[in-house]
Formats: C-alpha cells, sequence, structure tokens
C-alpha cells in the first residue's frame, strides 16, 4: 500500500468518527505524510516557491479567528498547489495546539460550520457535516495534489520504460557499428537520442546544467509543472575504461545531483555497448524494466539499455549477465 492509500482511508476514517477521535486521525494522516520523503518534497518546494505569501502565517490567522481573519475567504490560495499548502499548514497548526480530544475536535467543527455556512445558509450544521467539510476545504486538495505528483513520478517511470523499449527494440547502425571504436562519440550520441525522446514527448529538459552549491554537471535536467527540476545521468558501459565501477559511480553521481537540487529522487541510464551481454542493476523492479535502488538516502530509478544484442529471445540463455554493485559505503 502506498502513502496515497493510507492518505485517503485515514481521510475516509476521520470524516466518519467522533470528535474525540478527530486529533488522532489527524495526527495519523499528518506523521504519514511526512514519513514519504517524495511527498514532503512536494510540499517543501511549494512553501520555498511561494515564500512571500507566508502561507504558514495565514493558517494559523485562519485556525486562531476564522470568523475575523481576512485570509479566511481563502482568495489567496488561487492555485492547486497553493491549496496544497494551506491544507497543510492547516494540519501542523492545529496539531502544535495543546488541546485535549474533545477541545481539539470542537475547533475542527467550528472551522468546518464556518465554511458550511457558504454552503447552506441558515440550517443547522451537525458535527458530521462540519467534519466533512473540514476535510473537503483543507484535506481533500492536499490529497489531490500529491496524488497527482505521484501520478507524475510513475509518468516518469514509464517514460523510462518505454526509452528502453525502443532502443532495444529498434537497433541502429550507428551504435551497433560504433560501439567500441570511439567511445566519446558514442556516448554523446545516446545522450542526444535520449533527449530527442524527451523533445518528442512534450518533456522540457537542459543539458549539463551546473548544479547549486558543489559544482558538477548533470547530463539532463528536465523539468516538470509545479514539481520543480529532476536531474537524470547517463553512462555508457563498455568493459573496459567504462566497466562496472564507473557505472556504480554514476549511481551515487545520480543521487548526489537529486540532493544538491533537493530531489528525493534521482535517474539514471545505463548503454551497454559490450556484445551479447545482459547488464543488471542493482535493487529492486520499480514497474516495467526500471530498477530502484537506495544510494546515500536518495531513490534512485535506472534502466539498463542493452544496445549490441544479436542472440535471438529464443536463446536467450546464452546472455551472459553482468551484475552492477551498490556504490560503496551506500550505508
Amino acid at each position: 500500500m502506498n502513502t496515497i492509500q493510507q492518505l485517503e482511508i485515514i481521510l475516509d476514517r476521520m470524516q466518519r468518527c467522533p470528535k474525540n477521535l478527530i486529533r488522532v486521525e489527524l495526527e495519523m494522516f499528518h506523521n504519514a505524510l511526512k514519513r514519504d520523503p517524495h511527498l514532503n518534497t512536494v510540499l517543501d518546494a511549494i512553501s520555498r516557491h511561494n515564500r512571500e505569501l507566508d502561507i504558514e502565517a495565514k493558517a494559523s490567522d485562519i485556525v486562531s479567528r476564522t470568523r475575523e481573519s481576512s485570509w479566511a475567504d481563502l482568495g489567496f490560495a488561487n492555485s492547486a498547489p497553493l491549496r496544497a499548502a494551506l491544507g497543510f499548514q492547516i494540519c501542523d497548526t492545529l496539531l502544535k495546539k495543546e488541546l485535549n480530544p474533545m477541545r481539539f475536535g470542537n475547533m475542527i467543527e467550528q472551522l468546518g460550520t464556518f465554511y458550511r455556512l457558504y454552503q447552506v445558509e441558515h440550517e443547522r450544521t451537525t458535527p458530521s457535516d462540519a467534519i466533512r467539510v473540514f476535510s473537503e476545504v483543507f484535506l481533500h486538495p492536499l490529497l489531490s495534489y500529491l496524488r497527482g505528483a505521484l501520478e507524475t513520478r510513475d509518468q516518469i517511470l514509464l517514460l523510462l520504460s518505454r526509452y528502453k523499449q525502443r532502443r532495444e527494440w529498434f537497433p541502429d547502425e550507428i551504435t551497433v557499428n560504433n560501439a567500441g571504436s570511439d567511445i566519446g562519440k558514442t556516448e554523446k550520441w545516446l545522450k542526444r537520442d535520449f533527449l530527442r525522446y524527451l523533445f518528442d514527448n512534450g518533456i522540457d529538459f537542459s543539458t549539463e546544467a551546473e548544479t547549486p552549491a558543489g559544482g558538477g554537471e548533470a547530463d539532463v535536467l528536465f523539468t516538470l509543472p509545479e514539481l520543480g527540476p529532476f536531474s537524470l545521468e547517463a553512462k555508457v558501459f563498455d568493459r573496459n575504461a567504462r566497466d562496472a565501477s564507473h557505472i556504480s559511480g554514476g549511481l551515487a553521481q545520480a543521487a548526489d545531483y537529486a540532493r544538491k537540487f533537493n530531489q528525493p529522487t534521482a535517474y539514471f541510464i545505463t548503454y551497454n555497448i559490450v556484445s551479447d551481454t545482459l547488464l543488471v542493476l542493482p535493487g529492486t523492479t520499480a514497474g516495467s524494466n526500471v530498477a530502484q535502488c537506495r544510494v546515500q538516502g536518495v531513490d534512485v530509478y535506472s534502466i539498463a539499455i542493452n544496445t549490441n544484442r544479436s542472440i535471438p529471445s529464443s536463446r536467450a540463455s546464452r546472455l551472459e549477465p553482468i551484475y552492477i554493485p551498490l556504490p560503496p559505503d551506500n550505508g
């Protein structure tokens, strides 16, 4: 079960539970969210990009004096990421208050009742109505935005998987004929091929983007709306100068770039140009054709593209597997 599914279950339960259990459910919701590095980073990025709005102060004002707050109409939260950031800050603000379970439930009820008046005037609002409206105003937009962020990550994995299939199913003579003759030229050509693939799929990117604070250049930096930059490193494996340790070092390099761009995930491509071999990257399967491993606190998603194969699938057992180890001192 992924984090989004956990959050959905908690939210559904919270909307139907007694007032004295609201705090416990909201704490579970908040804790599950904080434990997920990808979702946590998404929210941090929204806060950084909108620091001038001081969403934390606005959330505090809404919670403390809802009816008098000039921010209670939520007019400042006029985009999906801002609604998500506000929802998170409302949770954070509420949970910092040292209230017993019933007083906490009453505060949630008061917030929900205030916004319920915008739906139905002059009608009694029950506690369950108030809790439902509170969830609809603050928690559902948060969950919806985060669900989209995870779906975007899944789209990236699908993009990588299909690229691996395309390169292996439709090999080109340039790569096969030049394999081993001019590695530098082959490496540049393969990287350009991936950039062309990103362009054809409508992904904005930059090449050899310099990382902040520490130097170095990521091979590819692709940008997704409202989620920021994601770095990708590409290496060629030729079993000579570019051997297994070279590829293993590339995994560490990809992870380091991700940290410098404050992203919890990194992406890595290896082009295996050694004839009739099968490069096996470390980690577990994360979707079709993609391996996932954790390197220095970063989730690295990688694909190995075997570009120089002549053995048919009926004789796949003759392919020589080459296993790439995790970087040393990975912890």
